[in-house]
């Protein structure tokens, strides 16, 4: 008899109904049961939140003294670390009730792909080379610049990873609706914008965060919803001039061809981005 794979560590924090905590199960097992046995992980701690607030409060009490300067988004919706060696995925029932159904499973699944692909702490540290972090200084990048750059350009390669993955388990429906709800401008990008294009390190430090929006769309654009994928991409960087979407089409060529391991592709990634300056 094949054991169950993964064991889900569940905790409930605040008051949720059955009805929530039942259906992230389901998402999650339906996932976890069409993978390959020798990829699952052996578990996976799962942690579902009443309230945002208390979430994010959460995380950023769990994180203190990790070294990363920026170790999760407040944007996201479930988020997913692995400092302690073990996956851990975090979702909110907020946002359950006010997301469609079809966008919030897709996040589950998104996290819980994290959790397959990037479920130990070396996803999480970037070991720069010196004479790189040396260049990036010459240039004018403070250490924390760096470090941000870092957190980007490894969150688009996660995102990109993840969602090749999710393609190839057939979560195509769900991932489509994902991305383009995720690819939404609100007025608080046009307006960083604004702000970054007058100065030409932000302006690259924007382009790369760029790049980790557009990174989950990748991998989506040959399916049958690859025209309004494409659109919507179109739309999202419309406010690029021609010289800012050009480096930011290029950063996403040196994404896709970034080759050798995790740290390998990052390295040559921030090798990139700094060509590019």
């Amino acid at each position: 008899m094949r054991t169950v794979k993964p064991r889900i560590n569940l905790e409930v924090i605040g008051r949720v109904d059955d009805s929530v905590v039942s259906h992230v199960l389901k998402v999650l097992r339906d996932f976890y049961e069409r993978l390959e046995p020798d990829i699952i992980p052996e578990m996976v701690d799962v942690q579902v939140f009443a309230r945002r607030n208390i979430m994010l409060g959460f995380l950023s009490s769990a994180l203190e003294g990790v070294e990363a300067v920026y170790p999760f988004d407040e944007a996201y919706t479930a988020m997913h670390e692995a400092w302690s060696g073990i996956p851990k995925i975090y979702v909110c029932a907020e946002d359950f009730e006010r997301l469609p159904r079809n966008v919030f499973n897709a996040a589950l699944q998104h996290e819980a792909a994290h959790s397959v692909l990037h479920g130990s702490p070396e996803y999480y540290v970037i070991n720069i080379p010196a004479s790189l972090v040396t260049e990036f200084r010459r240039r004018g990048f403070t250490d924390e610049e760096v470090s941000h750059l870092a957190y980007l350009g490894a969150s688009a390669l996660k995102d990109l990873e993840a969602s090749k993955l999710l393609e190839r388990l057939g979560y195509v429906e769900d991932q489509v609706a994902f991305i383009l709800h995720n690819l939404k401008m609100e007025a608080s990008d046009l307006a960083a914008w604004a702000a970054a294009s007058l100065n030409s390190k932000m302006s690259l430090i924007y382009l790369v965060h760029m790049l980790k929006a557009l990174a989950a769309s990748t991998p989506l654009l040959k399916s049958k919803h690859g025209e309004e994928l494409a659109n919507k991409r179109r739309r999202a960087c419309s406010h690029l001039n021609s010289k800012h979407t050009q480096i930011l089409q290029s950063l996403e060529e040196a994404l896709e061809k970034a080759e050798g391991d995790f740290n390998e592709k990052m390295v040559s990634l921030l090798r990139a981005v700094l060509s590019s300056f």
